[in-house]
């Protein structure tokens, strides 16, 4: 009968074991720490939101790996996983998400990139955004009607609720709308009569047609996720009516039929609005 032996394993065997991670002794994976303090020992958030407050209960993911944390009431977390490229995704209700993406080639700590997340308005619209909160522009639905030489124009009865100074217009965001064919148009007032109104009828109402495009351009806010974008106009903007629209104003409406008013007006001065709406003729 064959003699058992049993080898008691060396030192240098078991050192070698454990950096193969067949033992617990050699740390493999690489360590992320969004928690960083300032020279006086105060905390540094590493997920904050657009006006730079801590953001606790975010989850933070690191895609595919199935590894993550939840930062805590100083808006900090840490986490460990496999080095390589990784993509780290940030994520909580109510704020636009976010992603880090870098390369750690072998197991070391790392000191991440402050995450910022932008607050969500409560619905899809277009909004002016001031002091980390937004104001939704009055909604409009521009319709079509008769001019009074029966040739067809896009208007809208509503006029704009939301007033601001010129000079000091807050930075205007759209939420979940198409980033193409976006435009600013100057409105005016004039008369419209309702397509089915009979045409040997004399009534009219008043209505804010486009008097001409305002050029702005698109700065998107949250990449990679394209929630929110900036809708900036390309020179300051005088005192008058405003309609942000996707083509509502010139009939197009398969885009987005909406649009969204805001008013430019002095607070000392005020712009000339529809005059009184005349009754409807019965059928109207």
């Amino acid at each position: 009968m064959p003699v058992m032996t049993h080898v008691r394993p060396t030192r240098i065997a078991l050192a070698a074991l454990a950096c193969l991670g067949l033992l617990g002794g050699c740390q493999r994976d690489a360590s992320l720490r969004g928690d960083a303090y300032t020279e006086d020992g105060l905390p540094v958030a590493g997920v904050v939101d657009i006006a730079g407050h801590a953001l606790p209960g975010v989850a933070v993911v690191v895609r595919g790996t199935g590894r993550q944390a939840v930062t805590d009431s100083r808006g900090q977390y840490s986490l460990s996983c496999p080095p390589g490229y990784l993509e780290v995704e940030f994520h909580k209700t109510g704020y636009t998400p976010a992603e880090l993406q870098l390369e750690i080639p072998e197991p070391r700590t790392v000191q991440m990139t402050q995450a910022i997340l932008w607050p969500l308005p409560s619905a899809q619209g277009v909004y002016f955004f001031r002091g980390n909160r937004y104001t939704s522009l009055t909604r409009a639905q521009p319709r079509r009607y008769l001019s009074e030489s029966g040739e067809s124009i896009f208007g809208s009865k509503t006029g704009a609720l939301l007033t601001v100074p010129p000079g000091d217009v807050p930075m205007m965001i759209a939420y979940r709308l198409p980033g193409y064919d976006v435009q600013v148009s100057r409105l005016k007032s004039v008369e419209g009569k309702p397509p089915e109104v009979d045409a040997n009828t004399d009534f009219h109402v008043p209505v804010w047609v486009s008097s001409g495009r305002v050029n702005t351009h698109l700065e998107p806010l949250d990449e990679p996720a394209g929630l929110l974008l900036s809708i900036v106009p390309d020179e300051p903007l005088e005192a008058g009516l405003y309609g942000v629209h996707w083509g509502a104003f010139e009939g197009h409406i398969t885009t987005e039929s909406r649009a969204f008013l805001f008013e430019v007006r002095d607070p000392e001065a005020s712009i000339e609005a529809p005059a009184e709406e005349a009754p409807a003729p019965e059928g109207a």
